[in-house]
């Protein structure tokens, strides 16, 4: 997966998120909507930011970033899940590409911690310059 397919599969993700908030909102549970989806857009901003980034620190920093908003995306799916709001197999895809996008965030920045130059096609490779 190159940098240009990951960030539109960042931005489907945080589509079909920004979709489901009016179903979590009308059945009664407008705050984890709301932070469903400023978790889940972080999560396309930051990596935005990070293949923008001036440096290798920076661009680990702000992938770990789009991690973390991963993973929050990750539990509020799970919490409207479990609390019953949607039913749990509709959201069964949704949840699994979160967990999907989480496991690509972990693996770039480790393959970046630990590949100085930063020439990997498969995953988004951080700028090379030091800082």
């Amino acid at each position: 997966m190159d940098r240009q397919e990951l960030k539109q599969r960042l931005i489907t993700f945080a589509a079909r998120v920004f979709r489901l908030q009016s179903v979590v909102k009308r059945r009664g549970a407008p705050d984890f909507a709301n932070q469903m989806v400023r978790s889940s857009s972080s999560v396309g901003a930051n990596y935005h930011e990070a293949i923008h980034a001036r440096s290798r620190t920076e661009f680990i920093a702000k992938i770990k970033l789009a991690e973390s908003e991963a993973e929050e995306t990750h539990y509020w799916l799970s919490l409207v899940a479990s609390s019953g709001i949607v039913k749990p197999e509709s959201l069964a895809n949704l949840i699994d590409e979160a967990r999907q996008i989480v496991a690509i965030l972990h693996a770039t920045a480790e393959t970046s911690k630990n590949n100085p130059s930063g020439t990997g096609k498969s995953i988004p490779a951080p700028p090379t310059n030091k800082s």
